[in-house]
């Protein structure tokens, strides 16, 4: 009877540290809501963020305007993690293209990779690697983004240290060939288009450690 006792005691421990080692923590969060004065932001030409209206707010104003980009406040990460936000894309006419996603392992100006979906109901990932564009998924339809104008979708990153995973409003898209930086990187938030002006409106960032 003491070694049956002794040898459930054991499964309960086992069990228990085999569950502590797969949950993830949270690093840093912040709903968006209100204007703390501490997200940088940054783009390949001109840009405008705010708060508008309880949503973080970052706009594409001009062309060639590529991409307009800002970063969470943590500071810098250097481990595998996960980034999640919820988007909204406004663009003026069903005739724009326009793309919102999240910007991650972002070493600097000219390395860093993004995730968009587009108002066309397609999704894309893609990396600048010194100064040059390589499409790591062309563009992909799927009928889970949400494309009314104004509608929210959730996206969140998995970056393990060889491959993503990419889950859009809970739903799991697909895993993809991409390595975690040997240094330490940034992730934030992205807008982007090839006419203007198109915003994204961001809420509920959050960062994890996993």
């Amino acid at each position: 009877m003491r070694k049956f006792l002794f040898a459930l005691l054991m499964l309960v421990v086992l069990g228990s540290c085999k569950k502590n080692e797969s949950e993830s923590t949270i690093v840093y969060q912040d709903n968006l809501t209100i204007d703390k004065m501490t997200w940088p932001s940054d783009s390949t030409s001109v840009h405008i963020r705010k708060f508008y209206q309880g949503h973080y707010f970052l706009e594409v104003d001009s062309v060639p305007n590529i991409i307009s980009y800002s970063f969470a406040p943590f500071g810098t990460l250097n481990y595998p993690y996960s980034v999640q936000v919820d988007a909204i894309l406004q663009i003026n006419n069903s005739n724009e293209i326009g793309f919102v996603g999240i910007i991650f392992n972002r070493v600097d100006k000219n390395n860093y990779c993004v995730v968009e979906l587009c108002s066309n109901s397609t999704y894309r990932i893609w990396k600048r690697t010194n100064g040059s564009i390589t499409n790591i998924l062309t563009s992909t339809y799927s009928s889970i983004i949400n494309t009314d104008n104004s509608a929210k979708n959730t996206i969140k990153v998995i970056q393990g240290s060889s491959s993503i995973q990419l889950f859009i409003n809970n739903a799991s898209l697909g895993s993809f060939n991409l390595s975690i930086p040997n240094v330490y990187f940034q992730v934030g938030v992205s807008t982007s288009t090839y006419l203007v002006p198109v915003i994204g409106l961001f809420n509920n960032f959050i960062i994890e450690k996993i």
